[in-house]
């Protein structure tokens, strides 16, 4: 079939239209869609992408490191907090790849990481020239007032100041860097704290004169322990048989002489005078006057006075106290009747005063009480041995085999710690006694005229044969012995 003669159409629309039957063989078109793939090759194609991505940075920092010398390495160490083992190494990688230590750079300690700002540059690579110069407590404060940082209970801001020009002191031209670091670092041996610099400054003459402005010295605010410690040193009442003696007290002042917010060597105690001889005539003898501090006034003061057996209750001894202090001052006959707290610290201390009372002195004063008195003032060495004494604490006796009454207690050796024996013999008078006769009289004794009605003295009475509560009572129950049985034990 021949198409009609008007008919001139070349398009492949007009062909198709005219022989549909051989459309897809007349002109066959090429299809510009992506071949579809499924979601999971995708991301799994895009996975490996950014794997070898990182393998490639990864591989590029290695490269990259910028290696560092021991000052360079210590001073990057301080950046971090660590435990110090003495092989730690900081590691800096160099981002910008400008081949040295620069802003943006990453700086490593094993799991730890910092990216270096200015401050940190400078901190690792400009160490600041000269000697680190030590400032005191005032110093320090006056030269972070320069500074002026935030309060921070987070952070503890200080500063370095490093003898730039140099003479050995603050001075012009110095340089002086604030430093921050965490105000709270774990109690860890070994651990090193991390400080960051945060502004350096050459000092002006006026800021060095700043910082070493002088401050008239300030009164220390004492602890009550310090107070007690420091009257225990010092106050002195006179003991009773040195009527002219003046007394002595601490005011509860002392001026900071070094300036460092402790009590140490050198610091003023301003102590008051008291009466003595100058005041029988008319003259109050009340003033005050400054002791220096000495290396032996600061170690009695910081000594441990905790101990039980130096606390004194009611101003009064204990029968533990009697018995250490007689051992310690060898007190063979006779028994301590007071202590007169000096220093009015409530402790046994140096420069206490014992009153002892002796028998058998020829004294009016014996003559009248069969008693003698003399004075011994406690030293340092006396409270040391008393205390030492002490280390084996003295326990309560087994008293299950003492008989008391009367106020005496028979059968008890606080010398040795021991009960006595009831067949052991004591001597009373020049007479001999069992300890179990002794024992038997107690109740006959208590019920006689010869007890005495309560303590009459503050004695604690050590006898060959027990003890008793009042120096009174032994001697009364010797007595009741040696008139009902002045021949001993028959």
């Amino acid at each position: 079939m021949i198409p009609p003669a008007n008919i001139h159409t070349t398009r492949a629309e007009d062909r198709s239209a005219l022989f549909p039957h051989i459309q897809s063989y007349a002109e066959p078109r090429l299809s510009l869609q992506p071949p579809r793939h499924s979601p999971f090759f995708i991301q799994t194609l895009l996975q490996l992408i950014l794997t070898l991505i990182q393998q490639l940075q990864k591989q590029g920092n290695i490269k990259r490191e910028i290696p560092l010398n021991k000052q360079q390495n210590q001073r990057a160490l301080s950046l971090f907090g660590y435990i110090a083992q003495g092989n730690e190494k900081a590691r800096i990688f160099d981002k910008d790849g400008n081949g040295k230590i620069s802003v943006g750079d990453v700086v490593k300690l094993g799991s730890q990481e910092r990216t270096l700002n200015k401050a940190m540059v400078r901190q690792i690579t400009q160490p600041p020239r000269g000697e680190r110069l030590k400032l005191d407590r005032q110093q320090s404060e006056q030269a972070l007032a320069i500074f002026n940082p935030p309060v921070s209970r987070s952070m503890h801001y200080f500063v370095k100041v490093f003898d730039s020009n140099p003479n050995g002191k603050v001075s012009k031209g110095d340089t002086a860097i604030l430093m921050r670091s965490p105000s709270v670092a774990p109690s860890v041996e070994g651990y090193n704290n991390s400080e960051f610099e945060i502004k350096r400054i050459r000092l002006t003459a006026t800021q060095a004169a700043q910082i070493n402005k002088e401050a008239q010295a300030q009164p220390l605010k004492l602890s009550e322990a310090e107070h007690n410690a420091l009257s225990a040193r010092f106050n002195r009442i006179p003991p009773p048989n040195l009527f002219d003696a003046p007394t002595l007290q601490f005011t509860g002042t002392v001026i900071d002489k070094n300036k460092d917010g402790q009590l140490s060597v050198g610091d003023i105690v301003k102590l008051r005078t008291l009466g003595g001889n100058m005041a029988f005539i008319g003259d109050s003898q009340d003033t005050i006057h400054n002791h220096t501090l000495t290396a032996e006034d600061l170690a009695f003061i910081k000594s441990d006075r905790s101990h039980p057996l130096l606390t004194l209750k009611e101003g009064r001894l204990s029968s533990e106290q009697q018995q250490g202090l007689v051992k310690t001052l060898n007190i063979d006959n006779g028994h301590i009747d007071k202590v007169y707290d000096n220093n009015s610290d409530g402790k046994l201390s140096a420069g206490d005063t014992l009153s002892i009372l002796s028998p058998g002195a020829r004294t009016p004063l014996a003559a009248a009480t069969g008693l003698s008195i003399k004075f011994h003032t406690l030293t340092q060495a006396n409270i040391d041995q008393f205390l030492q004494n002490a280390i084996d604490p003295i326990t309560p006796v087994n008293r299950t085999d003492a008989v008391s009454g009367g106020g005496v207690s028979i059968g008890t050796d606080y010398s040795n710690n021991i009960n006595l024996a009831n067949d052991q013999i004591v001597k009373i008078k020049g007479q001999s006694y069992s300890i179990g006769f002794l024992k038997d009289q107690v109740d006959h004794y208590a019920n006689s005229s010869f007890a005495p009605k309560g303590i009459t003295d503050s004695g604690f009475g050590i006898f060959s044969w027990g003890t008793s509560n009042s120096f009174a009572a032994g001697s009364a129950f010797e007595r009741y012995m040696t008139e009902h049985f002045p021949s001993g034990e028959k």
